[in-house]
């Protein structure tokens, strides 16, 4: 549990200074929402982050799900991500583990490695998913090898609780998983 909180609290950390997606000529919030709004994928999952964030508008964590669901069920891994995140850190009503879950195996599906580690996470503790110490050490693993912020550390905390069996179960399914190709 608290790997999980250090996990998601860097994650945070790295989406308070990830530039946007959209590469507009214009990237006030005023023409990003414009572009969304026409259905531009980039520009759906920006203005979910400039909603999450406040840059520029007011915080928003419900408008920011709404643009990061209209990217992520486009297949948009980052918006998958965000989702998720978006799912995790409500302090209402729509915190919700298992969709949080939901989307961050899409988005780990597609290799986004952050979404890997807290997928991980999520299994190791078993919020919003079944515990299962297999799939975590699975994805601490894709997500170790991939450069994923504490993952390894992840990983090898998990370990520490499996048998050598489950331990090479593990491993085998990291080694033979192969990501998704990102819906364009």
């Amino acid at each position: 549990m608290k790997k999980l909180k250090k996990v998601l609290f860097f994650m945070l950390v790295l989406l308070a200074y990830s530039p946007l997606a959209w590469a507009g000529p214009d990237t006030s919030a005023d023409a990003v929402r414009k572009a969304a709004e026409q259905g531009d994928t980039a520009a759906q999952h920006s203005l979910g982050l400039i909603c999450f964030t406040g840059q520029g508008v007011p915080k928003d964590l419900a408008e920011s799900a709404k643009w990061f669901r209209a990217a992520a069920e486009k297949g948009f891994a980052a918006s998958q991500y965000m989702l998720g995140v978006t799912f995790l850190v409500s302090e209402d009503a729509s915190k919700d583990y298992a969709e949080a879950a939901k989307w961050f195996r899409l988005a780990s599906e597609q290799g986004y490695t952050e979404a890997q580690a807290i997928l991980s996470a999520a299994y190791a503790s078993g919020r919003g998913v079944e515990r299962d110490d297999v799939m975590a050490l699975m994805w601490s693993s894709i997500a170790a090898t991939h450069g994923g912020k504490d993952a390894s550390e992840l990983r090898d905390e998990v370990a520490r609780s499996m048998t050598p069996d489950q331990i090479a179960r593990a491993q085998e399914m990291a080694r033979d998983w192969k990501p998704k190709p990102q819906k364009k």
